[in-house]
């Protein structure tokens, strides 16, 4: 895998359920940034596009640092979509559990399999 910026629309990025429209890199205010500060709490936001009704989705964030898996933060709850929409998922990382060093996020939305 290489190195992707936020917001960079390149590989697989949409499934039946859902599509992820992007994800971005925000400070506390909810404000766009390009790095996260290590003395301050950031969120990556996950904004998805909602293609199916009634069914339940996760946002799942992996994040990388010089190729070694760091964490996994996955939705606590299922998100049942109830009508074609755009939702955000923020997950939280918090102040001094990064270090100066370039990280690579993969994010992917969860969808249950459906069994007929």
């Amino acid at each position: 895998q290489g190195s992707r910026a936020f917001g960079d629309t390149s590989g697989r990025h949409t499934n039946v359920e859902a599509e992820i429209a992007s994800v971005r890199l925000l400070n506390a205010a909810g404000e766009e940034i390009g790095a996260a500060p290590a003395d301050e709490d950031v969120f990556i936001r996950l904004r998805l596009r909602l293609r199916k009704v009634g069914r339940g989705i996760r946002g799942v964030v992996d994040l990388y640092a010089k190729g070694v898996f760091l964490f996994r933060a996955v939705q606590p709850e299922e998100y049942i979509s109830e009508a074609r929409s755009v939702v955000d998922f923020l997950v939280r990382i918090p102040a001094h559990l990064l270090a100066e060093t370039t990280y690579m996020v993969n994010v992917t939305v969860y969808t249950p399999a459906v069994v007929y």
